[in-house]
């Protein structure tokens, strides 16, 4: 007597009901997570790589390889522990919720062979771990696994080269949106979108500056488009009122890029060093950039002059990332630390003992 069959985590899911499948991080950026990444992940053999608000949010596309051209897609997040790790019994959860869905369609087939019947069933339930994506993440998600899958980009894509390319006039961004925008992103490599968008990025006027740099997030521009960002952000930093949600845009842009540290350094040495949205958006794209000891202690500082509240959150949502765990304990007890971050820091304790004695 063969064994059961035992569905315990969702890849095998997927392999067992021959699905192809693709796994995008969607926490703080879009990126890829391999597939053996993402086995890891569900088995507790690896911790999640870049939580948000302590959770993994997943982005899942997948399909029987005779219907790529009409994929399923789950948006999913699930907590996470104290270290670090996926959350089991969340999971587990999902998965109970999953195959009680596949029996109620299987059910429903049986009994009333209508495609009808069939698509009530699919979609009676919300599962209570969806979630929708904001506007920008669901266009370059789009924009990132239909290049993944092999498809052309969106009919948006042509308009959004040629406003790039120069052609119609960098005034004339009214009809521009995320979609076309995130394909071009998406698509950088190709058609010139590179070469164009370095030559557009001094030219354009903010709001479509804006939406065009914090798409640059998800992908790691060249040199020549990163250096017109990071012009625009000195230019914008030399004003006598810089507008913070352009500064905030533009280093979003420069967060996966090689002058990410230099942009860090940049705002945290301004005027603007401890504006909570500055501070806001450093912890959760340029993260990378705390791992400099200096850089660090500069967040650190300016953060402690913000209220122990802003300070606690901002910290809570470093301390659950792998890499910066070690650092932000080892910055926490530098011994030149100011008095007024060793106050945040007590406060930062004293709560966290609170939360875990209840």
């Amino acid at each position: 007597m063969t064994d059961p069959i035992r569905i315990d985590n969702i890849s095998a899911f997927f392999e067992l009901s021959q699905y192809e499948y693709r796994v995008f991080d969607m926490s703080r950026t879009v990126r890829p997570l391999a597939n053996d990444t993402f086995k890891q992940i569900e088995n507790q053999q690896a911790l999640y790589p870049t939580p948000f608000q302590q959770y993994a949010w997943l982005g899942i596309i997948f399909w029987h390889p005779e219907t790529i051209d009409e994929p399923a897609i789950w948006f999913l997040k699930f907590p996470i522990d104290e270290m670090g790790f996926l959350k089991l019994e969340a999971r587990d959860s999902f998965i109970q919720e999953m195959l009680e869905q596949v029996g109620e369609k299987i059910k429903a087939e049986a009994d009333d062979k209508t495609p009808e019947a069939a698509s009530k069933a699919e979609t009676k339930h919300e599962s209570q771990f969806a979630f929708k994506p904001s506007q920008d993440k669901m266009a370059i998600f789009n924009a990132l696994a239909t290049r993944e899958l092999g498809s052309s980009p969106s009919k948006f894509y042509q308009h959004a080269h040629e406003y790039l390319s120069g052609k119609l006039g960098y005034d004339q961004w009214s009809f521009l949106g995320f979609q076309g925008l995130a394909d071009v992103v998406a698509n950088l490599d190709k058609d010139d979108n590179e070469k164009n968008a370095a030559s557009a990025i001094p030219q354009m006027p903010e709001q479509p500056l804006m939406l065009f740099s914090q798409l640059l997030e998800h992908v790691q521009p060249e040199a020549a488009l990163t250096q017109a960002l990071l012009k625009r952000l000195v230019e914008e930093l030399a004003e006598p009122a810089p507008t913070v949600p352009l500064l905030t845009a533009l280093a979003r842009g420069l967060s996966n890029s090689d002058e990410r540290d230099n942009c860090t350094r940049l705002l945290l040495d301004s005027s603007l060093g401890t504006d909570i949205e500055i501070l806001a958006l450093i912890a959760s794209r340029s993260w990378q950039s705390l791992q400099d000891n200096s850089l660090l202690m500069k967040f650190l500082e300016a953060l402690a002059q913000q209220p122990q509240q802003s300070f606690d959150v901002i910290l809570m949502e470093l301390l659950p990332i792998p890499d910066m765990r070690n650092s932000i304990l080892e910055g926490m007890r530098n011994p030149q630390r100011s008095e007024a971050l060793s106050r945040r820091i007590g406060g930062f304790m004293r709560r966290f003992q609170d939360a875990q004695e209840h």
